[in-house]
């Protein structure tokens, strides 16, 4: 999507009535600070960390109305409860071993041999090459390549003097870790309409933005919008206001189809618009929202469904119509054999979105 329009996603069966306010300003979204960044940037102090969340799995029937915010907050410090240790990876390792100091050169370094004998002469010898394994430590999991690098140092031998002497050179290839740690899952619970009793984490992620006041008459109570700002409530990128590309995503948590029966019809309903109260007028043909579901065993994604971001309208769909509120609804079938496995995610995904004013929202 693009950075002038909002989707909205709604999983839920109820409506609420929209009241606006006289007088009422309406201003594209620029910004909308989580106060968490601040607190977590403060803690971090500049150290490379990754976290690992673990989420309570989900079982069926799964419905969210958005009345309640429930993706998990990825904003875990070290020393937060629930909050362990886990490992150190490190950016550089030789012969099995990983050392705080290791730095090397990724240009030849040399031995220099000097004979003071008249007439004296230097001599050129280049050092021992080192197999490292090199690691890119984010994102998370690191990847890592073996290279070829030199000693950060240049030799300097005198045959008539009794040592050598050693001058380092600037490294290019220096040290660095990431460490990493568990965080638990959360505890707290979240009532159904049937009053049954599940996990309040329904999403794994916190790229969206529940609300209610943002889309245009909602079926239900909330929405999650792809607003085209970052999980810290900030435009992917400053300086490019008209960026495009990947933006947000709203990925469930494992779902247990476990006590399910080959047999049985399963769905996913969900309503969208586009642009709502975003303040856009214009619709960049690039800008889609994409459902796709992820097959365990192949570990892959599979898209199912994609649309286009249209010009601003009602709540909508891109299959059959289905509502009480005569609001059509999106309703897909899990479409194929590899993706009906005991654990399973659903993601929705904003294309283009990278800025704000573009918006489409989900319920």
């Amino acid at each position: 999507m693009s950075i002038h329009q909002r989707i909205t996603i709604a999983f839920a069966l109820f409506s609420l009535a929209q009241a606006r306010a006289q007088h009422e300003v309406l201003t594209p979204l620029s910004a909308r600070p989580v106060h968490e960044v601040l607190e977590a940037q403060r803690k971090s102090a500049g150290t490379k960390t990754h976290f690992i969340y673990q989420n309570l799995p989900q079982s069926l029937p799964v419905q969210d109305d958005f009345s309640v915010d429930r993706t998990r907050k990825r904003w875990a410090q070290p020393g937060d409860a629930g909050v362990s240790f886990n490992s150190t990876i490190y950016q550089i390792e030789a012969g099995g071993i990983s050392t705080w100091d290791m730095e090397y050169s990724s240009t030849p370094t040399f031995l220099y041999t000097t004979d003071l004998t008249d007439p004296p002469t230097t001599t050129q010898t280049q050092l021992p090459t080192i197999s490292i394994t090199l690691r890119q430590l984010l994102p998370y999991p690191p990847t890592e390549q073996t290279i070829t690098v030199w000693p950060a140092y240049n030799v300097f031998d005198t045959i008539q003097s009794p040592s050598p002497d050693v001058f380092p050179i600037t490294a290019d290839i220096v040290q660095d870790s990431l460490l990493v740690y568990d965080v638990q899952p959360d505890p707290r619970t979240f009532i159904n309409p049937d009053n049954t009793v599940v996990p309040l984490v329904l999403w794994e992620d916190d790229d969206v933005h529940v609300n209610g006041t943002y889309p245009i008459d909602p079926p239900t109570i909330g929405v999650a919008t792809f607003d085209g700002l970052a999980r810290n409530g900030y435009p992917y990128d400053f300086p490019n206001f008209a960026a495009s590309g990947l933006a947000e995503h709203l990925t469930t948590v494992p779902i247990n189809l476990a006590t399910n029966l080959p047999g049985d019809s399963l769905y996913i309903s969900f309503f969208y618009q586009p642009q709502g109260r975003s303040g856009d007028t214009s619709v960049q043909p690039r800008d889609s929202l994409v459902l796709e579901f992820w097959a365990p065993e192949e570990e892959t994604w599979y898209r199912v469904w994609r649309t286009p971001i249209r010009p601003a309208s009602a709540f909508r769909t891109g299959a059959c119509a289905h509502s009480t509120h005569q609001v059509p609804e999106v309703r897909f079938p899990l479409p194929f054999p590899e993706l009906r496995h005991a654990q399973r995610l659903i993601r929705s995904l904003a294309h283009g979105l990278c800025a704000p004013f573009r918006s489409a929202h989900v319920r």
